[in-house]
């Protein structure tokens, strides 16, 4: 596995946008955009994207639970304007260009220290979720959690409050 530091280096000596990916014994696969700040230890399973376009706009805590697949966005992905949404398509498939994300709206995405993260869950812009809290499976959290709640559903709603 590449440490935290080898893999800021990567990242600053790297000019493209390309995903970084690490593999290690079990399996586990995490994808890890430009933006992201992992200020201490997470537990992650297959398959977890975090998205982060501008520096220190994902941040996740300590003690992060983040189960498989679960995807966690500081951005829209796409512009709403169906002429930028064509460049892009040409960019990328076609030119072999990254993604231009200038354009896109991003709003800071924080995950405060021991939170879990249910399989399958997305993590839209400007969320905080708060610590303790657990959104369940499937979940697709748009707003922010208070610490200490379960959050459920599409749109994630409070399910009950948590024993701190």
């Amino acid at each position: 596995m590449a440490t935290a530091d080898s893999l800021r280096e990567q990242s600053q000596t790297n000019s493209s946008p390309a995903p970084r990916s690490e593999v290690d014994e079990r399996r586990t696969a995490a994808w890890i955009g430009q933006g992201v700040l992992v200020e201490g230890r997470i537990t992650s399973s297959q398959d977890l994207r975090i998205d982060g376009t501008v520096e220190g706009t994902i941040e996740v805590g300590n003690h992060v639970l983040i189960a498989h697949m679960v995807d966690i966005h500081d951005n829209n992905s796409h512009s709403l304007d169906w002429r930028d949404r064509r460049e892009d398509a040409l960019n990328v498939f076609e030119r072999g260009r990254a993604l231009e994300t200038a354009k896109m709206p991003a709003a800071q995405v924080v995950i405060e220290d021991d939170v879990w993260i249910g399989a399958k869950s997305t993590i839209m812009k400007g969320v905080r979720i708060g610590r303790g809290a657990v959104v369940a499976a499937a979940s697709v959290v748009t707003k922010a959690v208070p610490p200490f709640t379960l959050v459920a559903g599409n749109p994630a709603r409070t399910l009950r409050e948590l024993t701190p």
